[in-house]
């Protein structure tokens, strides 16, 4: 029904929208990261002020829901809605 329905407006010119949503958690970090050779130990990283790299989180940090809206032109203008 839903492909027949887009197939139909679009052959009747009508501009068609697509809502979509995603999740992003505070504290999130890459599952892949550089790595400096000359860091030797924990030790040494916090001797030379640096990181040991980003920490996985604990689920337990501030979530935010984003939403947006578009189409083949692009994004709607003010259709962003981001939610704490």
């Amino acid at each position: 029904m839903y492909l027949d329905n887009t197939k139909k407006y679009r052959e009747e010119g009508q501009h068609i929208y697509f809502l979509n949503e995603t999740c992003v958690n505070a504290g999130d970090c890459t599952s892949k990261t550089w790595v400096d050779g000359i860091i030797k130990s924990h030790l040494d990283t916090f001797l030379k002020g640096l990181s040991i790299g980003a920490v996985n989180t604990s689920g337990k940090w501030k979530r935010l829901i984003v939403l947006d809206i578009g189409s083949e032109d692009g994004f709607l203008p003010g259709g962003l809605l981001c939610f704490e």
